[in-house]
């Protein structure tokens, strides 16, 4: 109940911020969404609000010859918060390529705005036809630039480094072998990462493909449940077999097959909808 009440005061405290950011850039904002490890479900105490919005100006702004900026990024030095907004326009440039953070934004489950018109047709098309290779890549660089950089060099060896790292791992796993958007909230993708399948005609018998060792699964687990205790930030040795499996990912050439492309239309008929006052 007290948990209740807090993430009750945070939201209104958030939607207040989100009105004062409309009325200082003279804009509308017709969603917004947290981002980073509060979607992630790997939060602890300490993180931040990682706040992400979609707005649009009026039409007669979009017709000045002096274009107005795309990007909006609030720095207020808000105690535990962070805004950054994407003009409609980039928002949706940015879908139509497979960027995995706008991806991301749009199946994000903590939504504290959605005005969008014809949202599902839009949040369908991305999830259906998005570029596996375009998600795939990007997880294992960022799999890759945290091990290189923290790991494997030894300048910050902490739990939330190999967090990361494991994150981008596993959702690029996810994407080669289920061949669909992974679940924001990681410790989702980490139960559901080897699926489990009937066995013969006994609807009672199940077996596990292990597309991922359970031992690897179970070790972020636990290294989840420690970053959320607080302990995101304490310097570790090297865990030795972890880095053996995060080496043996990045060395691997197998990618994803590609799928078919958007509609565009979709997301021009989007578009129109949303621009209109």
């Amino acid at each position: 109940m007290v948990l209740h009440k807090i993430l009750l005061k945070m939201t209104k405290q958030i939607l207040k911020e989100l009105e004062e950011i409309e009325r200082e850039n003279k804009i509308r904002i017709l969603y917004a969404v947290e981002s980073g490890s509060k979607a992630w479900g790997i939060a602890s105490k300490d993180s931040d609000n990682d706040v992400r919005f979609v707005f649009v100006r009026s039409r007669d702004e979009y017709l000045d010859l002096d274009k107005k900026p795309d990007v909006i990024d609030i720095d207020k030095h808000l105690p535990k918060r962070d805004y950054v907004g994407f003009d409609i326009y980039k928002f949706l440039h940015m879908a139509r390529t497979s960027n995995p953070q706008v991806v991301e934004w749009i199946v994000s489950p903590i939504v504290y705005i959605n005005k969008f018109k014809m949202f599902k047709e839009v949040k369908d098309e991305v999830c259906n036809n998005f570029n596996p290779i375009a998600l795939f890549h990007h997880y294992k660089s960022m799999c890759k630039s945290n091990y290189v950089k923290y790991l494997k060099s030894g300048n910050l060896v902490t739990y939330k480094k190999y967090l990361y790292a494991m994150r981008g791992v596993l959702n690029a796993i996810w994407v080669l072998h289920h061949n669909t958007v992974p679940p924001v909230i990681f410790p989702n993708t980490i139960n559901e990462i080897n699926p489990i399948t009937k066995k013969g005609d006994f609807l009672n018998v199940a077996e596990v493909k292990e597309i991922v060792p359970n031992w690897i699964l179970k070790k972020v687990s636990d290294i989840i449940y420690l970053k959320t205790q607080g302990k995101e930030k304490d310097i570790i040795e090297n865990i030795v077999h972890i880095d053996q499996y995060i080496e043996s990912f990045l060395k691997s050439n197998e990618e994803p097959t590609p799928r078919k492309r958007f509609n565009i239309r979709v997301f021009d008929e989007f578009l129109k909808a949303n621009l209109e006052d």
